[in-house]
């Protein structure tokens, strides 16, 4: 067998910048003076899975989502709200935390997310321990996308994704008061003493950055 040359520093750099174009004209940077949203959902959970479950298995599978949400949390320190409804996830992060951010990199960020939300949702899932749920647990996936927002734009932002969560209730016209919590309003996950997650409907109220720290909580 021939012996391999070593290949130097110069080889691998002049081959690398011929593709340095294709690789950077993709590779969007978000912007730092806005808050990043980060919208994840799971593949085909709706339609594929959720349909075969009654509510309680239901239940256990949203509120593992959303625990694993609450995991990611705080892992990320520019994480500074989250809320998790039926299949999907919505991380707000500080756009000036780059360095938690991958340098606010588009695609390091969708992909970093959606693979952390697919790991922490498999180890959860696992731990139930239910037969019905087996093919969802070795099946799912989580996508996402990432986009820029004001601070302005936050506290009404949050209350569309809640409309949404009830919005699935009335277009099935199922009676919206006999709902579980968690059906209803879905889980906002926020930073008190530690990271909390509540079901609770935050319509009416004010969700703000609160003066202590860095972190957005209801008021």
């Amino acid at each position: 067998m021939d012996k391999q040359k070593n290949i130097s520093q110069y080889q691998f750099c002049k081959t690398a910048e011929s593709f340095e174009f294709y690789i950077r004209e993709r590779d969007i940077c978000l912007r730092t003076d806005e808050y990043i949203i980060v919208h994840l959902d799971g593949v085909d959970f709706t339609h594929k899975y959720y349909r075969q479950y009654n509510s309680e298995i239901k239940g256990r599978v949203v509120n593992a989502i959303a625990e694993s949400a609450k995991e990611i949390c705080s892992k990320i320190s520019s994480i500074k709200i989250a809320y998790a409804c039926s299949d999907e996830v919505t991380f707000i992060l500080d756009g000036k935390d780059i360095l938690s951010n991958s340098n606010n990199r588009l695609n390091k960020i969708i992909s970093k997310f959606a693979s952390m939300l697919t790991l922490k949702f498999y180890q959860n899932i696992a731990t139930l321990h239910l037969k019905e749920i087996e093919e969802l647990a070795n099946n799912a996936i989580f996508s996402g996308k990432a986009y820029n927002l004001p601070a302005s734009k936050i506290e009404p932002y949050l209350k569309w994704r809640l409309m949404a969560c009830k919005k699935l209730i009335f277009d099935r016209k199922e009676k919206y008061e006999e709902k579980k919590d968690w059906e209803k309003f879905g889980y906002l996950i926020c930073k008190y003493e530690k990271w909390e997650s509540k079901c609770i409907d935050f319509e009416e109220k004010k969700i703000q950055r609160s003066p202590q720290n860095e972190f957005f909580r209801i008021i």
